[in-house]
């Protein structure tokens, strides 16, 4: 691997980065070969090759979104941080993907005063990526849609950001190979939340659900006809 610079990326596996990084007495990220105190981005992997972390650094401090997996591929964390402290939003998962806790932190220290999604009656954001701010409403089409995200976006599926690797929270809008509307999808931490929509080949609304935190609440429109809420559901089409 060529040497590093100021605003460099690090590739490799946990026990290369030990050999090749060290934190000083200022608890900065120093470059062990030259004593610098690193600057850009550093992924870790375990020796399966898969990902253990990933953290931006400023002059050897973390700085911006740092995140943790477990050695399933499962993310377990998401921390925000500016100068080395805790900033903003961090949220842990279970490896099995429910949510564990949602803390925001002002200087370091948790900010209590906090609901766990509002703030003054709007959708609290903290620690957001340019490409999840790029991305929250996003149209496309199918194949330019697997270069932006990855991920099963199914029910009980996950959806990621596939350039950084966040839970992808935003409405995506599918076209087909003619550029009309196909689908209209909401996310939420990477799971179907809110409406979920599709159009048929004439342009007519063909289904449209409502999910909450990926799990189907019900109909509004099924087969192109309004759906009787009184129906049982025996399976959900978007699957």
């Amino acid at each position: 691997m060529p040497n590093l610079r100021d605003g460099d990326f690090w590739d490799g596996f946990q026990s290369d980065f030990k050999a090749k990084f060290h934190t000083n007495d200022e608890e900065r990220l120093i470059r062990t070969a030259d004593g610098v105190a690193f600057t850009g981005e550093i992924t870790t992997r375990i020796a399966a090759g898969a990902l253990s972390s990933r953290a931006s650094y400023v002059a050897g401090k973390q700085d911006g979104d740092s995140f943790i997996w477990y050695e399933s591929g499962e993310l377990n964390s998401k921390t925000h941080f500016r100068e080395g402290i805790k900033e903003g939003l961090e949220i842990i998962w279970a490896e099995e993907g429910q949510e564990l806790s949602r803390k925001y932190y002002i200087d370091g220290i948790e900010d209590l005063s906090k609901s766990k999604d509002k703030e003054d009656g709007e959708d609290v954001v903290w620690g957001q990526s340019a490409a999840a701010k790029a991305l929250a409403k996003w149209t496309g089409k199918g194949n330019e849609f697997g270069e932006k995200f990855a991920g099963n976006p199914s029910r009980d599926g996950t959806l990621f950001i596939r350039e950084t690797e966040e839970l992808y929270t935003g409405t995506v809008t599918a076209l087909d190979d003619s550029g009309k509307k196909e689908a209209e999808l909401n996310f939420k931490d990477g799971k179907w939340d809110g409406a979920i929509t599709k159009w048929d080949i004439g342009g007519n609304i063909w289904e449209k659900g409502e999910f909450t935190a990926g799990e189907l609440i019900g109909f509004e429109i099924k087969d192109g006809k309004p759906f009787d809420p009184n129906q049982i559901i025996e399976s959900s089409p978007f699957q």
